[in-house]
């Protein structure tokens, strides 16, 4: 379950990022519930990895979802460090 742990990780690491960042509070909202609904269905998919088509399936896109929203997440906040600076 390492997997689950590093986007766990991941996503509390760039989320306690994201709040010090001047976006609005909707947008802060909006990223932070996509992301965890997409580690719920990523984690639930890994579960019948293997077993079930529908399972694979979801496991194969929620993981690029999950990858863009975390580099969309790192881009945004990139972006207000260097609008501060």
């Amino acid at each position: 379950m390492e997997h689950v742990g590093t986007q766990a990780l991941l996503f509390f690491a760039l989320g306690f990022l994201f709040v010090g960042t001047s976006f609005s509070d909707s947008t802060k909202k909006r990223f932070f519930w996509i992301s965890f609904v997409l580690i719920v269905l990523h984690v639930i998919s890994l579960i019948g990895s293997g077993f079930c088509q529908p399972s694979n399936i979801l496991l194969y896109t929620t993981g690029p979802l999950l990858i863009i929203t975390f580099a969309i997440m790192t881009f945004m906040i990139l972006a207000e460090l260097r609008k501060k600076s």
